[in-house]
């Protein structure tokens, strides 16, 4: 078993967000970066949401 205690995602697209949902929604501390001028509105918003 692999434990975590903080995670980087780079880049916020939909497999990003939704490996940042289930690495936090497992206890770990994530930080998400993203490049782009404009946060993401549509399925990575969705993905995140709890």
């Amino acid at each position: 078993m692999i434990f975590l205690t903080g995670v980087i995602v780079v880049g916020s697209g939909a497999g990003g967000a939704t490996v940042a949902k289930e690495l936090a929604q497992s206890g770990n501390e994530v930080t998400v970066l993203e490049a782009g001028a404009y946060p993401k509105m549509g399925t990575e918003r969705r993905a995140l949401s709890f």
